[in-house]
């Protein structure tokens, strides 16, 4: 019996020297801060009621560096993460110094996303808003590649692709915004 728990008092005896020696401080006294803005669990659980479950649980979880403490909410944070996105897609337009028609149309279409992310930006606004207009924005003659997808270079393809992400980012906020409304309703 004894022989058997040998391999596990190693590493207990070698943690106890170095809390002894002060090299390590014991793993019930390790203070970890709290995460600034809305935790992984809050993320799950939210992005759990949203229609396309897997984008959203994957757009929010890959851009944690947006969290802040001011942000207490999921849907603050999804704001956070279409205004980022849309500022990497102005980064990727404002390096082509001679864009296509088509990459063209996307500028076009992304300062049109860029305001509406802007209007939902402010906290007041935020929170009562039942929707971020995405719907309108979707339903109005986008100039993003519509007219000219078959003749794009790869490079105007990724390009466009900025664009893309910005957009569905606007959309997962948008379809938090609308079951948020849903559910007070249904609360009411």
């Amino acid at each position: 019996m004894v022989m058997s728990m040998l391999p596990y008092t190693y590493p207990l005896a070698l943690l106890v020297v170095l809390v002894v020696l002060g090299v390590a401080a014991p793993p019930a006294l390790v203070r970890s801060d709290p995460e600034p803005g809305p935790s992984v669990e809050a993320i799950n659980a939210t992005c759990a009621t949203a229609s396309s479950q897997v984008y959203c649980r994957q757009l929010l979880l890959d851009n944690l560096d947006v969290r802040t403490p001011e942000v207490k909410d999921v849907i603050g944070m999804s704001v956070q993460v279409a205004a980022k996105k849309a500022a990497e897609a102005a980064a990727v337009y404002k390096a082509n110094k001679n864009p296509s028609k088509c990459i063209a149309g996307c500028i076009h279409d992304l300062a049109v996303l860029t305001k509406m992310i802007d209007a939902v930006r402010d906290p007041a606004v935020l929170k009562t808003a039942k929707d971020a207009g995405y719907d309108e924005f979707d339903s109005r003659n986008k100039k993003c590649g519509n007219d000219c997808t078959i003749d794009m270079s790869n490079q105007e393809r990724a390009d466009q692709m900025a664009f893309v992400f910005a957009e569905g980012a606007l959309h997962v906020t948008d379809d938090l915004l609308k079951r948020r409304a849903f559910f007070n309703q249904k609360k009411a």
